[in-house]
């Protein structure tokens, strides 16, 4: 009997230690579920506090692959102006995004240097990663279609202490997505193939762009290949894909002239649009901001 009772004290016992763990388990993941929480709450306090609205997206299938919003706006940039002084909820510019089988899925969106394509880029991301994440997501209204995976392929610095030059590099993060990749995945691009000439940057562009076509990826392509928008209409015609690519375009008003008959400095409405590419980006627009003009450097080595 009491051989009988020992072996059930540690039978008792070993099923005791073995709910505990797991109870520990249990309550150490749920901690971190609640930090989560925790931190979704603080965030929508802080966005109604700052003024800026936020919605709950509404899902539809992911053979639909939609991604519509209304003023959505990039959530990391506006908190980033918010810590300002004298931020004002004005300053956050809204846009309005329309991608599905009628408007296109695959974007190239081109525009003037600091005119808000990055900015665009960023938002449809962070809404499609919240959205996904079960939270509100920065926008007025969203229908938003699932993804398996966000891939982004961004273009960087060169990498100290590798053989291997800028487009290298960005050719071998471009192999490892494309191996991974799938017609339910989303691509964010941004100056992708820079670190080469237009032409050479066209070419393999426009190989990548017939492929993720076919294969039905959606993607946002931020670039300043012009060469590039300006072939869309040739490059649906060749594929005939599953996803259209379309061209998209930072806005600007149009300069007026100052009374010297010069062009004055552009206003970029940072507005993304349907609309064909411009075939500047008004980088010089920039230089002349920051007195890197040739007037402007003859009156200053004058002085």
């Amino acid at each position: 009997m009491i051989e009988l009772a020992e072996k059930t004290l540690l039978h008792l016992g070993g099923v005791v230690s073995s709910i505990t763990s797991a109870l520990m388990r249990f309550f150490t993941n749920l901690e971190t579920e609640m930090l989560f929480y925790q931190g979704a709450v603080e965030l929508i306090q802080t966005l109604e506090k700052l003024g800026l609205p936020m919605c709950r997206p509404q899902f539809v299938s992911c053979e639909s692959k939609q991604f519509a919003a209304s003023g959505i706006y990039d959530l990391s940039f506006a908190l980033h102006l918010a810590a300002r002084a004298g931020y004002s909820s004005d300053v956050i510019v809204k846009n309005d995004v329309q991608m599905n089988s009628k408007q296109g899925q695959i974007f190239i969106v081109t525009g003037p240097n600091q005119g808000g394509k990055t900015t665009y880029l960023r938002a449809i991301g962070i809404t499609q990663l919240l959205a996904q994440a079960g939270m509100l997501v920065p926008a007025e209204s969203a229908v938003i279609s699932p993804v398996d995976w966000i891939y982004t392929h961004f273009s960087s610095a060169e990498k100290a202490g590798t053989d291997r030059g800028r487009l290298e590099e960005e050719m071998v993060l471009l192999e490892q997505i494309m191996k991974e990749i799938s017609g339910d995945s989303f691509l964010l691009m941004n100056e992708s193939f820079s670190s080469t000439n237009s032409h050479e940057g066209t070419i393999i562009a426009e190989e990548i762009l017939k492929a993720l076509s076919l294969i039905g990826t959606r993607v946002i392509f931020v670039t300043h290949l012009y060469e590039l928008a300006k072939k869309i209409d040739v490059i649906n015609a060749s594929t005939n894909g599953i996803t259209k690519l379309v061209s998209l375009v930072a806005g600007i008003k149009q300069p007026a002239n100052n009374e010297d008959g010069k062009t004055q400095g552009i206003e970029r409405t940072y507005l993304v649009t349907p609309g064909e590419p411009l075939p500047t980006g008004f980088a010089s627009d920039i230089a002349y901001q920051y007195g890197i003009s040739y007037e402007e450097l003859i009156r200053s080595s004058s002085c």
